[in-house]
């Protein structure tokens, strides 16, 4: 006697654009248990899905037609159009999530379309220096912090996203609105890869320095070995914020200067404390 198949994990998600990020949330959806299906605009990336397993749909209203979730991992200038179009497929009862790294554009789509009661803006705070599907894996994204804005979203779609993103990616889920949001990544991932670009071409013309470049260099340049049309896409769809984060910087080198400039090196020991200190866990929000 046949024993009978498994129940879901879960009701139903489709993944729209299966590169590094979307890949990962399809894998590991699939790994849970969860009924998934894929769509991407890249023929060779839906051959890559479909090899790993992945069920794809023959087109985006196939692929999204009966999910209750549906998460949008296209890449970021592309978010906003794309999330008109799952919005005219899916079901008048979907709630739709993203992973974008920039939040108010989409968001402010959202708004302007009439839907924001239904999408949950999302962000996981994780990647990786190459990009597509074959650089994704189930596990990237397992336990990292998660934002979610529920701005304008009915709570019960903000619930349905979080529960979704605790039960299978163990996610730490960090609420924010969109502007706070945009903020705040500019100050902790857009202005890092900015200035890991200008770190490694500043030194790239100075054959000695690198040849003696250890772990310290290698640790401040890592994201500088990002996909360049990624970096360039989340810096400049946030630019307005990473400039005011950009200023705030160039007045704390300033002050570094003047410590440099100062008759002993007690300025520059408090510079150096002081960043020791903010190097511990975060303070409770």
């Amino acid at each position: 006697m046949s024993r009978p198949a498994a129940a879901p994990a879960g009701p139903a998600v489709a993944v729209v654009g299966v590169g590094l990020i979307g890949g990962a949330v399809a894998l590991r959806l699939r790994r849970q248990g969860v009924p998934v299906r894929v769509w991407d605009a890249s023929a060779p990336t839906r051959a890559a899905a479909a090899r790993a397993g992945l069920a794809c749909g023959t087109d985006l209203p196939d692929a999204v037609a009966d999910a209750a979730v549906v998460v949008l991992a296209a890449p970021l200038r592309r978010l906003p159009d794309l999330l008109d179009a799952v919005v005219a497929a899916a079901r008048p009862d979907a709630v739709v999530t993203d992973v974008g790294s920039t939040k108010g554009g989409v968001a402010a789509r959202a708004r302007q379309g009439g839907y924001a009661d239904r999408f949950v803006a999302g962000h996981p705070m994780a990647g990786g220096p190459r990009a597509g599907f074959d650089a994704g894996a189930a596990d990237l994204l397992v336990g990292v912090p998660w934002a979610l804005s529920g701005d304008g979203a009915d709570p019960a779609a903000y619930r349905q996203v979080a529960d979704l993103l605790r039960r299978h990616f163990d996610a730490r889920i960090v609420p924010v609105d969109a502007a706070g949001h945009d903020a705040a990544v500019a100050l902790v991932s857009h202005l890092p890869h900015l200035l890991a670009a200008v770190l490694a071409n500043t030194a790239a013309p100075d054959g000695l320095a690198r040849r003696l470049a250890a772990a310290s260099y290698a640790r401040a340049t890592a994201s500088a070995a990002s996909a360049p049309y990624r970096s360039t896409a989340m810096v400049w769809e946030n630019r307005a914020a990473v400039r005011a984060t950009l200023r705030t910087f160039a007045a704390a080198l300033a002050d570094a200067d003047r410590a440099l400039q100062a008759a002993d090196d007690g300025d520059l020991r408090a510079i150096f404390d002081a960043a020791h200190a903010a190097c511990g866990p975060p303070a409770a929000a």
